[in-house]
Order: structure tokens, then C-alpha cells, then sequence
């Protein structure tokens, strides 16, 4: 009896699965994917000046006429008051300095770049050894320009400019004076922080330049493997060194604190109608913060905060730790497995949960730890819509939840 017992629910989890995926590769090719997430919509967000509507223009003539002279004479005639304001304007406040830096990377104009920062602050010295553009971020408090340096000196390195009093900083200066030094390098390898250049406004951060390639982990699964070795690692030091976390900058243990978890949060709570045709309770925002609640109050841990293919390496390397803090467990690999991972059913989700998350916790720990990746996994996936997940199939974690969480 029991034999057939475990068949029939065996088969039932067979089914489930069949059907959730028939489900998601119809949503995935023949419904419409909601609007790509912005994290423009939130209030802290400092948009940059390529998210100008006329930038885009400028881009398309720069692809015909990659000529300096000829871009500016462009923006000075059909460029909108900001692209003019960037390209002629010293910097009063931080958002015009973004402004100005973007718009010297533009121009592939390094002596542009470093007018713009001294006139911003006098006092920062910034390196004088050759030097060229090297991709860009988005975070509010550093600019979006990043430089490689070729030092005779030191070698070559990377140059990242931080707001001298601002969170980003803060975790920097924490991460290489308590985080490194208990690090096991086999796991998680951090560039060295060669030299720190601070003025009355900024610090330009001088980093060991990574030659071996990131975003190199093309199989999923072994990008996984190495989110759960990362989570792990600082899974140890968060059980082993639990004096260390009270030294972490204040406001650190917030998921709120995390711009992409607000965004997608928003983004979950905008589809309150369409969930709704799918659930048994009434979803809304005030459900969704009462469940974030308890999340918040459950076990936590050390996590990078930013996870995913381009910050890691098959080597160790381990960068951007900007969105670091002290977060409920999960919330890292919640992060990954969202960007990775198509769900396909209610079982499917807990097999996956199970098998990069639980197994490696305490026994005592685990119905939390699911709680929160269920919730975690519903709010990251929230962007994912028609793509990693149904709207239905989302419905169901929500509702797994309702029944779980009290």
C-alpha cells in the first residue's frame, strides 16, 4: 500500500511538473512580458545621463561618425539642456558631476574626466600613470565611469570614484578591514584594495586589476555551485564571527536598503489584480509587507547582496560588493537562482530550494529558511514574468506562503 502510495504521488509531482512547464514555454512564446524593470521608479534613484531620452540619438549618430569634434557639434545643436549642461558646465552637486564623467566617456575625452573631478573636488588626486576607460556601473553613490591604470609602479588597476561619505564607501572600508583578513581564498577570492585616495568629497579607490576572466561560468550548474559556496563561506564566517557583524555599518540588515529588492517588490505589488484571479486570500501591498515583516525577523546572515554571473569567476574572484549586508538567509542565492532558473511548479520550486538552500543549513533552521526563500524567490522572480515564471505559478508561492506563514 505504501509502494503504491508514494507511485501515485510520485506521479502526481510528474504531472504537476509537465504541466507547469507546458504552461511556462506558452506564457514564455506567446503572452506578452510585462515592461522591463526600472530602477528609475524608485525615489533614490540618481538616473544617468545615457538614460537621457536624446542619448539614444547621440549613440546612433555616433555609430556613423565616431569623430569627437563631430559628436559635440551635434549635441550642440540637437542634444537636450543636460547633455549641453554635461559637456560645458563645471559640476556643482554629484549629479552633475555623473553627468560630466558620462559624458567624457562618451568622447573618449580622459583630460574632460579629470576637470570634472577636480573641479568637483580640488583636493582628490587622482592617478597621474596612464589611463583609459573601462566600463561603467549604475550605482548611486560612485560614479558610473570606471578606469583601468597602467602603472609602472603597481601594475595595472582598476579605479572606481566613491562619494567619500556615503554607504558604498562605508562597505568598502569595512570589507577589506574585517571581511578580508577571515576570508578563505579558496572560495571567495577579493581584488586587492592597492590605494585609496581621499579628497573633501570623493575617494578614488585603486583595486588589483583582474586579468582572468568574469562571467565565465556559462553552465548553470556550476554557477550555482559557486552561489552556494559563497553563501556557505559566509554562512561560516556569519556562525563563526558573530562579534564582527556588529562592526557592519548601521541600516545594513534591511532588505529595503537594497534598491532591486524595492523595485521588485513594487513591481509584485503592481500586479495585485491579476494575482488575484489566481489566489484564495486577498494580495496586496499591505500582505506583502506583513510577510517581509517576518521574513526580517528571521535567521541571518553575511550575503554579497549583487549575485550573479558578471560579479564571479571560475577562478574565485568575487567583485562588487556595493549591495553587501546582513540579509535573511537566502537572499543570495534567491537572487541567482532568479536569473537562472525557470520554475515550473509548486515541487519544482522546493526541489530547488532543497537542493542549492536547505541541505547545507541546521535542521533547526530550515522551515525559516524555506519561508524566506519562498518569499524572497516570489519578489526577485516578480521580474521574471512570461520569462522565468508564470503569473500563475508565481500565484502559487504566494499562496504556499499564505498557508505557511503566520
Amino acid at each position: 500500500m505504501a509502494t503504491v502510495t508514494s507511485l501515485l504521488r510520485l506521479l502526481t509531482r510528474l504531472r504537476c511538473y509537465v504541466v507547469g512547464r507546458a504552461k511556462f514555454y506558452y506564457a514564455k512564446y506567446r503572452l506578452p512580458n510585462p515592461q522591463p524593470l526600472t530602477l528609475k521608479t524608485l525615489d533614490s534613484f540618481i538616473e544617468a545621463l545615457v538614460d537621457d531620452p536624446s542619448y539614444q540619438n547621440l549613440l546612433a549618430f555616433q555609430k556613423q561618425h565616431d569623430d569627437p569634434f563631430k559628436l559635440i557639434v551635434w549635441i550642440k545643436s540637437h542634444g537636450s539642456d543636460r547633455l549641453k549642461s554635461a559637456m560645458s558646465t563645471a559640476p556643482e552637486n554629484w549629479l552633475m558631476l555623473k553627468d560630466a564623467t558620462d559624458m567624457a566617456q562618451i568622447l573618449d575625452d580622459m583630460p574632460r574626466f579629470k576637470q570634472a573631478v577636480h573641479d568637483y573636488d580640488a583636493q582628490i588626486q587622482l592617478s597621474s600613470a596612464q589611463a583609459c576607460f573601462y566600463g561603467r556601473g549604475h550605482g548611486m553613490d560612485s560614479l558610473n565611469v570606471y578606469r583601468k591604470i597602467e602603472s609602472n609602479d603597481t601594475g595595472e588597476l582598476f579605479e572606481k570614484i566613491y562619494l567619500k561619505t556615503s554607504r558604498d564607501w562605508q562597505l568598502q572600508a569595512w570589507l577589506y578591514a574585517h571581511l578580508q583578513p577571515i576570508l578563505n581564498p579558496a572560495v571567495i577570492k577579493l581584488p586587492t584594495l592597492v590605494n585609496a585616495q581621499e579628497g573633501v568629497h570623493l575617494v578614488a579607490a585603486y583595486f588589483e586589476f583582474i586579468n582572468e576572466p568574469l562571467d565565465d561560468i556559462q553552465a548553470k550548474k556550476r554557477l550555482l555551485q559557486r552561489g552556494v559556496a559563497i553563501q556557505q563561506e559566509l554562512w561560516r564566517i556569519s556562525s563563526d564571527y558573530p562579534e564582527l557583524l556588529k562592526t557592519l555599518p548601521e541600516n545594513l540588515d534591511q532588505l529595503s536598503a537594497i534598491p532591486l529588492f524595492n523595485a521588485c517588490l513594487q513591481r509584485l505589488a503592481s500586479f495585485e489584480q491579476e494575482l488575484n484571479k489566481y489566489v484564495t486570500f486577498e494580495f496586496n501591498l499591505h500582505w506583502l509587507q506583513h510577510q517581509l515583516a517576518i521574513v526580517n525577523q528571521h535567521p541571518k546572515q553575511l550575503c554579497h547582496g549583487d549575485i550573479h554571473g558578471k560579479n564571479l569567476s571560475s577562478a574565485g574572484w568575487v567583485i562588487d560588493w556595493d549591495n553587501l549586508g546582513y540579509y535573511p538567509i537566502g537572499y543570495d542565492m534567491a537572487l541567482l537562482l532568479s536569473k537562472v532558473q525557470n520554475i515550473y511548479s509548486i515541487e519544482h520550486l522546493e526541489q530547488v530550494i532543497e537542493q542549492n538552500v536547505l541541505v547545507h543549513y541546521p535542521e533547526n533552521l530550515k522551515l525559516k529558511i524555506k519561508i524566506n526563500m519562498m518569499f524572497l524567490m516570489a519578489v526577485l522572480y516578480a521580474r521574471k514574468i512570461n520569462e522565468r515564471i508564470t503569473m500563475e505559478m508565481l500565484a502559487s508561492i504566494l499562496e504556499w506562503l499564505e498557508r505557511h506563514v503566520h
